[in-house]
């Protein structure tokens, strides 16, 4: 029993010991005590604000020791993004905000947005379609999704758009079907494709588009007055008639 006991405090010593190498090598490393504040008690408000110093000249440890003590939360990633765009630093930006989105792929759209604008900066089109096609399968596994749905159709649409510019209709009829499936309560998104369709001789298609629309109950009723009258309508209405009305949509 007493040799069992005596074990125990040994263990204790050497776990009491580990630790304490450890504070001293995390605090040799991050070089603590040239930094204003204790690490250990200050919040990601306070390294932000640090970061911000001008007189701060290690920022490369601060930024360290913020991710080091905030790793389980998104925002410190977000926010490292959003300091290095501002900086002028794209690529760093870029590598934050992918780690935002690793971390919690459908907690904040703003981060896709952000994303997004500085791919179009750098003229990465296929890395930023990457991003989309990567959203859209979470979106179509999860269903509809408060924050993201209309969101993330509008920046398909857009980039359907891009094609139809250029005078690619495949291209631009795989992005706008892509945007009746995330947000099918929107007869927009349906018009345009079957406007699409229309223009391109494939009357089939143009009322099956239309069809699916007339399914749903949101925007069935704007949709069937299309197939009343015989798609007339489209003769008037070129692709990207309702660009204005869909990027009027809420993202909600």
């Amino acid at each position: 029993m007493k040799k069992s006991t005596h074990n125990q405090k040994i263990i204790w010593i050497f776990l009491f010991l580990a630790i304490l190498l450890f504070l001293v090598a995390l605090a040799g490393f991050f070089d603590l005590p040239n930094f204003k504040l204790n690490p250990f008690k200050i919040n990601k408000l306070s390294y932000q604000f640090l970061l911000e110093d001008k007189e701060q000249t290690d920022k490369g440890k601060l930024i360290s020791l913020m991710i080091f003590f905030n790793k389980e939360d998104n925002g410190v990633y977000l926010w490292l993004g959003d300091y290095y765009e501002k900086k002028g630093d794209l690529d760093k930006a870029v590598a934050f905000y992918q780690k935002a989105i690793d971390f919690a792929p459908l907690v904040n759209f703003e981060v896709y947005k952000k994303q997004l604008k500085i791919y179009e900066k750098l003229k990465k089109e296929k890395e930023s379609e990457g991003l989309l096609l990567f959203l859209i399968e979470k979106i179509e596994k999860r269903g509809y999704l408060q924050g993201f749905s209309a969101n993330l159709s509008k920046e398909l649409y857009l980039t359907g758009k891009k094609y139809l510019e250029k005078g690619d209709w495949q291209e631009t009829t795989f992005w706008w079907e892509k945007t009746t499936k995330i947000s099918p309560e929107w007869s927009y998104f349906y018009l345009e494709l079957a406007s699409l369709y229309y223009q391109n001789n494939q009357s089939e298609k143009t009322k099956e588009a239309l069809g699916r629309c007339v399914q749903r109950k949101e925007p069935s009723e704007h949709c069937r007055e299309y197939l009343n009258l015989q798609m007339t309508q489209f003769q008037s209405e070129k692709p990207g008639f309702w660009r204005e009305e869909i990027l009027k949509i809420e993202g909600n």
